[in-house]
């Protein structure tokens, strides 16, 4: 599982222009994710997979569109 936190972490980095802090734990790893108008995290462990996204403004009314994204980004990741 570290490796897909890892890999979206990248992926956020290059394809949205996020600045993102991995942090490495001994249960759990940690992405804290961030641009301008969205910021959130992405908990990771043996079992659990968890993303909390807060989107500004500007970004909210593409709220549905953004989720399809990181669904669709993550579920690519667990089955690769």
């Amino acid at each position: 599982m570290r490796k897909i936190a890892f890999t979206w972490a990248e992926y956020a980095e290059l394809e949205y222009k996020m600045t993102c802090i991995y942090e490495e734990g001994e249960v759990e790893d940690l992405v804290h994710f961030s641009k301008p108008g969205a910021n959130g995290i992405l908990l990771i462990s043996h079992d659990i997979l968890k993303i909390n996204v807060r989107l500004g403004v500007l970004l909210s009314p593409f709220k549905k569109t953004i989720e399809q994204q990181i669904v669709r980004k993550i579920d690519f990741l667990l089955l690769d």
